[in-house]
């Protein structure tokens, strides 16, 4: 019975033998076959060159630095922005380098247009009315009494007069007022002929500023203007635009704008000017200048999503004032886009696309959500 009972003992530790070497002969192997699958999709690259990929560690045969290992998570998704991937970085990391955001709102904007300008001399409005005057008399002169050649000579004459009225401010409706007849006796130059906008009160002088013809149709009289001198330093003249000229210079591709300058006594005619028109936008959505990046090809911005999701999108921008750019498509209303640290995201997006462009589809393990690659910035 004795004898039994240590029979049955040793064949308990046979078993217990047999079986825990095998068990561990499994794991070990179970382990290596795990380690060989996660070997398989190790890539590592160079970050100088991020053209440079190997599966194996070593240097980087154009600059011969170490390899770095690719961190996982990339995946073949197509790209939304062409050179550009999607990044994971966590709020802690978010911290340590400084990032911050912005928020994309609706927001009146108010554009600050540059333009060139030169003090005028004051525009003797009722030498330029006699002289009108003048060619129309002589022109309907030589239309009744003239040959061909003293007619033609006679209109290009009243053409020419009438466009220096009209570059001097005057509208269709007070060219009405001075246009005379034939049977008419030449008129007495008084002040009613000259239009209220282009009169100047005392110590007041005129600045012609240049405006370029994609900025012309921004500018309305009443606008208000700032000029400087680089002859008087220190100084700032502030005026107020009265009117802009109907005929656009076809040499120059400019419009001038009439601007009413007070108390500007230390203006001397002809002198340079720095001119400053301040534009009304009205309320459009609004993203800050630091949010922005122009690649040469396009233009985006980084948008923050949760947990940590920084996405590349591409933006359409209108006109820039105020420290912000008007957006015309490719954000809404209550977005948030990062604004400081946006260079390392840039780096780093860059550098994600760049390794996913040589990475062979399906040899890198996905564990992230489409189109996204976690990340380490230090």
């Amino acid at each position: 019975m004795q004898f039994s009972k240590y029979r049955s003992a040793l064949n308990l530790l046979l078993i217990v033998f047999l079986i825990f070497p095998f068990g561990s002969g499994c794991q070990a192997k179970v382990s290596e076959h795990i380690s060989h699958q996660e070997k398989e999709g190790v890539l590592y690259h160079c970050p100088m060159h991020p053209s440079v990929i190997s599966k194996k560690p070593g240097n980087c045969p154009i600059c011969g630095m170490a390899l770095v290992k690719n961190e996982e998570g990339t995946d073949a998704s197509p790209i939304k922005v062409p050179g550009h991937a999607n990044v994971v970085v966590f709020p802690e990391r978010q911290q340590l380098i400084g990032l911050t955001s912005s928020l994309v709102e609706t927001k009146p904007l108010t554009l600050t247009l540059h333009a060139a300008g030169h003090v005028a001399y004051n525009p003797d409005l009722s030498q330029a009315l006699a002289e009108y005057v003048d060619a129309s008399q002589a022109y309907w002169r030589s239309k009744r009494l003239g040959t061909d050649v003293a007619r033609e000579r006679g209109e290009k004459l009243l053409e020419l007069a009438e466009l220096k009225l009209r570059l001097a401010g005057f509208d269709d409706k007070q060219m009405g007022l001075i246009k005379i007849q034939p049977s008419a006796r030449p008129p007495v130059i008084t002040d009613q002929f000259i239009p209220k906008n282009l009169t100047l009160p005392e110590n007041a002088v005129w600045v012609i500023a240049d405006i370029y013809e994609p900025d012309a149709e921004l500018i309305l009289p009443g606008q208000r203007a700032a000029m400087t001198a680089s002859a008087l330093p220190g100084l700032k003249f502030e005026g107020e635009v009265k009117s802009m000229d109907p005929v656009l210079n076809s040499m120059t591709r400019v419009v001038r704008a009439r601007i009413e300058v007070p108390n500007a006594e230390k203006l001397k005619p002809r002198m340079s000017l720095d001119v400053h028109i301040e534009v009304p936008l009205g309320n459009v959505l609004a993203i800050s200048v630091d949010s922005v990046f122009h690649t040469g090809e396009t233009t985006l911005t980084f948008v923050l999503e949760e947990e940590g999701r920084i996405e590349p999108r591409e933006i359409t921008l209108g006109r820039e004032g105020d420290g912000y750019y008007e957006v015309i498509s490719g954000l809404s209303e209550g977005e948030n886009v990062v604004a400081q640290g946006g260079f390392l995201i840039d780096s780093e997006s860059r550098l994600q696309a760049a390794l996913k462009s040589f990475q062979p589809v399906g040899e890198v393990k996905n564990t992230q959500a489409e189109g996204e690659t976690r990340t380490h910035i230090h």
